[in-house]
């Protein structure tokens, strides 16, 4: 070959193959940053739509059923945005406290606007960062189970 430019796998100069590497790589980019957008914008949608579809109306029950009380510690697992959370802060009182445990953290940022004055953190149940006997009572939010139980 009697070229001025070296030549790559199948012919191609490396110099066609460097622009589609970085064309490659914007494009990952691209990506990268519509990754981290979609999961805020689902969970946008899902508080929108669901909670107030499904969710919203189990919250009170479940709070209920769990006898939430003033000055409890709680901790809400699989928070989603934060429907259970919401409604068992609104009964623990100024000495009562909650904290929400959720992997996405588009789920977390929607809840974190919603309500601020919860302790949120990402992770899961499989691993929990907390000491044993910080809580009086935990729940379990699924899409479509709650599950609350005593652990005092």
């Amino acid at each position: 070959m009697s070229s001025s430019r070296s030549r790559g796998r199948k012919g191609f100069s490396t110099s066609s193959f460097d622009g589609a590497e970085r064309r490659g790589e914007e494009r990952r980019m691209r990506m990268r940053e519509a990754t981290l957008q979609n999961p805020l914008d689902a969970a946008r949608a899902y508080e929108a739509l669901f909670v107030p579809a499904l969710f919203g109306q189990w919250a009170p029950k479940v709070a209920n059923a769990a006898q939430i009380q003033p000055g409890q510690r709680v901790l809400d697992v699989a928070s989603g945005t934060g429907v259970l959370a919401r409604e068992v802060a609104s009964r623990l009182g100024s000495t009562g406290s909650i904290a929400g445990l959720d992997p996405s953290p588009g789920m977390l940022e929607v809840a974190k606007q919603l309500t601020p004055t919860v302790e949120w953190r990402e992770g899961v149940a499989e691993s929990l960062t907390f000491p044993d006997q910080s809580f009086d009572a935990g729940g379990i939010e699924g899409q479509f189970t709650y599950l609350f139980s005593d652990t005092g």
